[in-house]
């Protein structure tokens, strides 16, 4: 008679088991980090978010303010977007704020 399963491949299913056990919770459960990591893949897929992005100057004066669909790319010192004509758009603001909202 041959054996179904071998020891190893027992352990190998509890554990796939368990790990969807734990994922389920996770995205059950409605944390935040699920729905950013949601909110991320959809902006991937959806070449980017509605959004409205607005830069301040240091003393508080609106210097620039747009609108659309982008996906967002930022560091310590820039942010970087290509907005839905396929132009890229870097933003320096070492002295002011950059200030993105999302609009959905």
């Amino acid at each position: 008679m041959k054996k179904m399963f071998t020891y190893e491949k027992k352990i190998l299913i509890i554990m796939l088991l368990i790990a969807a056990i734990i994922a389920g919770f996770f995205v059950m459960s409605g944390c935040a980090s699920v729905r950013r990591f949601g909110k991320t893949i959809s902006s991937d897929f959806k070449n980017g978010l509605q959004r409205e992005i607005i830069v301040y100057d240091a003393v508080g004066n609106e210097l620039f303010r747009q609108a659309g669909k982008f996906d967002v790319d930022y560091s310590e010192e820039r942010v970087l977007y290509d907005d839905e004509q396929g132009n890229r758009h870097v933003i320096y603001f070492k002295t002011g704020t950059v200030v993105i909202n999302e609009l959905e």
